[in-house]
């Protein structure tokens, strides 16, 4: 974040618009605002303060009437009872990684009689007026930019340094770094649970609250064993993973060396004496096979003639006995055609037969046709079934017997036992544990799922129970109680772990700039009641009540500037007068290690006594802009001088 401008109008000793430009070059962070006391130098702070945070820009303590007392005070002493008071705020910020400029506008009208006013809050993003937020809204999103509990560490006064490292004033120091460690909000959040507790009544019997509060106990309980079983759960399953892989290199091992054949051993064994069995049946049917067709397939080719023979013999013998019938048809008389005469009927006739006349045959064979039909069927045999069965058996029986070699090979190959024997036993544990492990698991998946459906029993008896009592203070009370718990550790484990932070950074600012911080080895900040407790070189207490004036607000500034690095933001430094109480030694460490470095923006407002020609020479790389404040006293206003400081090697140029 860094501020673009500050336009300050009927402010204070400001009368009419006074705008400053804050903008800062690379490498030099510095706006120097010179002006002897009176001139306006607080004001502009406070005008800053103001336009961000109205009334909470004050003390915690001041009233709202308190704060319109104020306001009315820092009006101009010349302004007309209808004239307003406004304070203009320009600064840019980064957003989701998006760099917008943000304008705050907060304006004091007062009534006719110049007694009350009405504020007024606006915001706009890029140019861009926010409108459809109440003002409550737009003063939560600058909060959210700019937290109102971290401004104390980076709008600086010299009186609040002062204050701030009085003698036993630990209230400050405790409110800052409570500020710092967002604890006033849980503060405020225990004392809101304490108060919410004492109003919670009892609104049901003592055995249904004790029914609602086992249950929620035996839940919680389940939960937890559930988280249990599924933890043990998961690392069985890493060592059988781990397992797995052990038996996969000790197989590994045990296969090379033989153990497979070792392994198969009885069951080759086994295996050869079945194949013996199937070889012996095999041979008992192709025996019989042998008597019963096989010497049909040795003449299967004759026999194949011989039933051709037979069948053209049968039928030659059925063409004679047709062209008989037919010739005896035509003697008797018996075919006719009545288109035709007689005559003609029998030269046809005549014709036909001679033609159809079969070529006589001897009779050789004389088979009947159910013979033929026998010997058909038995070729048909022994081409297909006789055949195929008779190649099926011989194949299977060559299969069988190639197996069988396989088998008495495998056992000739199995190793000696005393060479495989550590390798197998050793296997024989691994997988003896792999069993083991996996029972294991099984039975822990049955825990758990047992786990499930009482879960669920209990989860839908208080469910039920839910319906009919008045549950809802009690369930409150139960997170209360709980929340407290959390709200109390986490209270002291952070601020534990911040203080310890902000003890050792305060340290090294203090060293940094303050030539008394090489003789001091460690501070210890008390957690309970924030006092301060500073050791030198050889562990002793070191009393800061001893440092002079300077040094102790050197010690302020070196703690402040701790806790605002610990916010882990970058926001813009405003220091009025801070070198007023230092030697010129302290002034130069605090321009070249804090002023130079300690931000990207640096806002500092000085006198002439604090800042001379000298320190300012040597300030003056590390500035980008410098203004310098007179009070008019015949006008009673502020003049505001661009451009210039105390010296006169500046050029002069009046802002109007």
């Amino acid at each position: 974040m860094k501020f673009i401008s500050v336009t300050i109008e009927n402010f204070g000793s400001y009368n009419g618009k006074n705008r400053f430009d804050l903008s800062v070059e690379d490498g030099k962070p510095i706006v120097l605002i010179g002006g002897k006391n009176g001139a306006g130098k607080t004001t502009f702070l406070e005008a800053i303060k103001f336009a961000l945070y109205g009334q909470r820009g004050l003390s915690d303590r001041v009233s709202k009437a308190g704060y319109q007392q104020i306001i009315l005070e820092r009006r101009h002493n010349k302004l007309d009872h209808y004239q307003q008071t406004e304070v203009r705020l320009e600064f840019e910020f980064v957003k989701s990684g998006k760099k917008e400029v943000y304008t705050i506008i907060r304006k004091w009208i007062p009534n006719s009689k110049n007694e009350i006013y009405k504020e007024s809050l606006k915001l706009a993003v890029n140019g861009k007026p926010i409108t459809n937020q109440t003002e409550d809204a737009i003063q939560s999103i600058i909060d959210g930019m700019i937290p109102p509990s971290l401004a104390e560490l980076f709008f600086i006064n010299a009186e609040d340094l002062k204050i701030f490292m009085a003698d036993g004033n630990l209230d400050v120091i405790r409110n800052s770094l409570q500020k710092l460690l967002g604890l006033q909000y849980i503060n405020q959040l225990e004392k809101d649970l304490n108060f919410q507790l004492k109003n919670i009544a009892q609104k049901n019997s003592k055995s249904e609250i004790e029914k609602y509060n086992s249950l929620i106990a035996e839940i919680e309980q389940l939960e937890k064993k559930m988280e249990q079983l599924t933890i043990a759960k998961g690392e069985k399953s890493l060592q059988l993973n781990s397992l797995k892989k052990k038996i996969k290199l000790s197989e590994t091992r045990f296969l090379e060396q033989g153990g497979n054949f070792a392994i198969k051993q009885d069951e080759n064994k086994k295996k050869l004496e079945t194949l013996e069995g199937k070889l012996e049946l095999l041979r008992e049917d192709i025996r019989k096979m042998t008597a019963e067709y096989l010497p049909l397939l040795l003449i299967n080719k004759q026999f194949e003639i011989l039933l051709n023979k037979v069948q053209k013999e049968h039928e030659n013998i059925l063409d004679f006995k047709l062209h008989d019938r037919l010739k005896q048809l035509f003697e008797n008389g018996q075919l006719n055609a009545p288109e035709l005469n007689q005559k003609e009927i029998n030269i046809i006739v005549q014709k036909i037969l001679n033609k159809i006349k079969p070529k006589q045959i001897s009779a050789k064979y004389n088979l009947s046709e159910k013979e033929i039909d026998n010997l058909k069927f038995l070729s048909q045999l022994i081409d297909t079934q006789v055949k195929d069965e008779a190649i099926a058996k011989f194949s299977e029986y060559i299969s069988l017997n190639k197996e069988m070699e396989e088998v008495k090979n495998s056992l000739t190959l199995v190793p000696q036992k005393e060479n495989i024997a550590p390798l197998y036993y050793e296997l024989k544990e691994l997988l003896e544990k792999k069993n083991a492990l996996t029972v294991e698991m099984e039975e822990i998946s049955k825990q758990i799922q047992d786990g499930r459906i009482q879960l669920d029993r209990a989860r839908r008896e208080l469910e039920k129970l839910k319906k009919t009592l008045k549950i809802d203070d009690i369930s409150i009370k139960e997170r209360i109680l709980k929340l407290q718990e959390v709200l109390k550790e986490y209270k002291t484990k952070k601020k534990e772990m911040m203080i310890k932070s902000i003890e050792k950074q305060t340290l090294e600012n203090f060293q940094l700039i303050c030539s008394k911080g090489k003789i001091i080895s460690k501070i210890v900040i008390d957690p309970s009641t924030y006092s301060i407790r500073v050791f030198d070189n050889d562990s002793k207490i070191w009393k800061i009540k001893y440092l002079s004036d300077g040094e102790k607000q050197l010690f302020a500034l070196a703690l402040l500037w701790a806790m605002a690095i610990q916010t882990g933001k970058h926001f813009p430094y405003i220091l009025d007068t801070p070198l007023g109480r230092l030697d010129t030694e302290h002034r130069q460490e605090l321009v070249n290690q804090f002023f130079a470095q300690a931000a990207d923006q640096m806002i500092l407002t000085s006198t002439n006594e604090e800042i001379d020609d000298n320190l300012y020479e040597a300030l003056l790389p590390h500035v980008s802009k410098t203004y310098l404040l007179e009070y008019d006293f015949k006008k009673k206003e502020t003049i505001v001088h661009k451009g210039r400081y105390f010296s006169k090697k500046i050029e002069q140029e009046v802002v109007s």
